[in-house]
């Protein structure tokens, strides 16, 4: 699946026709000049403790600011225990795969507001706010590009003329469900105050902000993948504008 990757398609081909990597029979995340055979997850862990311990350096970029490799080392107590290098994009992509609490990755949960109680099955005067977890064992094995549960349910906010009541019912059995009032998981009189002072004064905003106090961890995440897409825009638009003038 790497290998058909459209965001890492031209960057292999560049490593496979460069022959400082001619001993990389096979895309990674991290190679070991020492020999060490590594998984996917220990090569993670491998950079993991790299950088805990600040062991890195050696960055290579090409002149349009794509960032090729860098070098890292695990050492020990003194210990040598590995040491290789790291291709970037291929981290960067492995990161968004799998850490991305977004419509990409694995989603830990999908957190909204519906004017709607699946307890009690009717519509309500007031907001509800959800939680909601994928069942265990619900999903087909993960390989950093498939589908699952939760992104599918999260890409359903997105279809226009979705009945996500209907959807989410279709599909209970592979939920699990939290519904709350919002005054069960907030004060209410506090955030308004917090509201005003921040002045959250469309609607829009206001149930954003609540949100985010409700579901810090999600809104960090997405947050985290946007600045990453941003980053990518702006390598990209730095590339064009040195192209353009030669």
């Amino acid at each position: 699946m790497v290998e058909k990757d459209t965001q890492l398609v031209p960057y292999l081909s560049y490593i496979r026709a460069n022959s400082l990597f001619s001993d990389v029979k096979k895309p990674c995340i991290f190679y070991s000049v020492v020999g060490k055979e590594k998984g996917a997850w220990d090569q993670v862990t491998t950079i993991r403790n790299s950088f805990a311990h600040m062991q890195y350096g050696n960055f290579s970029a090409q002149e349009s600011g794509l960032m090729i490799f860098y070098g890292i080392y695990n050492k020990d107590k003194g210990i040598k225990k590995d040491v290789g290098i790291v291709f970037e994009p291929v981290l960067h992509e492995f990161v968004k795969g799998y850490f991305s609490n977004y419509s990409f990755g694995i989603p830990f949960r999908s957190c909204f507001f519906m004017k709607y109680s699946l307890k009690d099955n009717r519509k309500t005067m007031s907001l509800r706010f959800y939680i909601i977890r994928a069942k265990k064992n619900v999903s087909k094995k993960y390989d950093g590009y498939s589908s699952n549960v939760l992104s599918d349910l999260i890409k359903q906010f997105n279809v226009a003329g979705i009945d996500i009541v209907a959807y989410i019912k279709k599909n209970q059995s592979k939920y699990e469900i939290e519904e709350y009032k919002i005054g069960e998981k907030i004060n209410l009189r506090h955030f308004n105050k917090l509201s005003k002072k921040y002045r959250l004064s469309t609607v829009d905003k206001y149930y954003y902000g609540l949100k985010t106090l409700l579901d810090f961890e999600t809104e960090i995440s997405n947050f985290l993948v946007h600045i990453g897409q941003l980053n990518s825009v702006f390598e990209n638009i730095k590339f064009c504008i040195k192209n353009r003038r030669g």
